[in-house]
């Protein structure tokens, strides 16, 4: 059986309620808003996996991981993605450009590489990784123009 995966740091409840209070949950109905509690940031989109890999995917990332110092991650703003490809589906708290988490992305991916050859697109994917919150997505695909409206509105406090 297949799973949709992705590698992801979760986000400490302080952080987790600074972002909750930012949704504006009853504003719109046509958003599918992240609960609070699955905020994340994601590292690398792995997609539809054999559930038999997940084995080969904690052994890979467990020296990733480990001895790891943490680094920070400062909020940028709230904005819409994607932004040039199509019509926006997803609202996403951007984090600033950072080195630490850059290194970060890339070992992971070397390590899944290094790990099983069903890794190997990753390869492809060296673009740079836009750490990110996703906060909500816009259901069946339908984007409200006045969405854009209160992302400009939101303060800036992240």
């Amino acid at each position: 059986m297949e799973k949709r995966l992705f590698v992801s740091i979760p986000l400490p409840k302080a952080y987790q309620d600074l972002l909750a209070a930012c949704q504006e949950r009853d504003r719109y109905r046509s958003l599918r808003y992240v609960a609070p509690d699955q905020f994340h940031i994601t590292v690398c989109f792995l997609g539809d996996v054999n559930e038999l890999l997940l084995p080969v995917i904690a052994d890979a990332l467990a020296p990733v991981a480990q001895g790891r110092a943490s680094f920070p991650l400062e909020f940028e703003r709230i904005g819409l993605f994607p932004t040039k490809v199509r019509l926006p589906n997803m609202i996403w708290a951007f984090f600033k450009e950072n080195e630490a988490f850059e290194v970060l992305v890339r070992d992971v991916k070397t390590a899944l590489i290094k790990a099983d050859p069903f890794f190997l697109p990753l390869r492809e994917e060296w673009r740079k990784d836009i750490p990110h919150v996703t906060l909500a997505r816009f259901r069946g695909g339908e984007y409200p123009r006045q969405a854009q409206q209160p992302l400009h509105a939101m303060p800036s406090l992240l």
